[in-house]
């Protein structure tokens, strides 16, 4: 695997992450 699948693949894994702690923040602070 190059480096930049590798890059690509932590970005996505984080965008992910960030967007599912987005989502959910806000229904356990409600």
């Amino acid at each position: 695997m190059t480096p930049l699948v590798v890059t690509g693949g932590i970005v996505a894994v984080l965008l992910f992450f960030y967007l599912g702690v987005a989502l959910l923040v806000p229904e356990t602070l409600s």
